[in-house]
């Protein structure tokens, strides 16, 4: 079986497409921003396989460091989110993250 060089050149587009979208969030990122119990320091350091995406948020606040690990991550075209799970004396508190990638920002 042949496969015309035109519908291998769309496989190979979308490939390499998808390759780029995971280099494009894959990478430490920074944020710092108010919230409602003070200041906050994050770095996420993400990694992303196809629309996949692992990774663990640590956060400095009030000079203490916090990491977790990011659950539910997905990347669909320029749009990525996850979730990160804090405790908080004896609760969990759900986080969820959600933005649109736009070249390092």
């Amino acid at each position: 079986m042949t496969i015309p060089l035109a519908t291998l050149a769309i496989l190979l587009a979308m490939v390499l497409d998808n390759d780029i979208q995971a280099a494009e969030v894959t990478g430490v990122w920074t944020s710092e921003f108010e919230s409602p119990i003070g200041r906050m320091k994050y770095t996420f350091d993400l990694k992303a396989d196809g629309e996949k995406i692992e990774g663990k948020a640590t956060r400095l606040f009030e000079g203490e460091t916090l990491a977790t690990k990011l659950t539910e991550g997905s990347l669909e075209g320029d749009e990525v989110s996850f979730v990160e799970v804090v405790p908080v004396d004896d609760r969990r508190i759900r986080i969820e993250y959600r933005g649109k990638i736009a070249g390092d920002e």
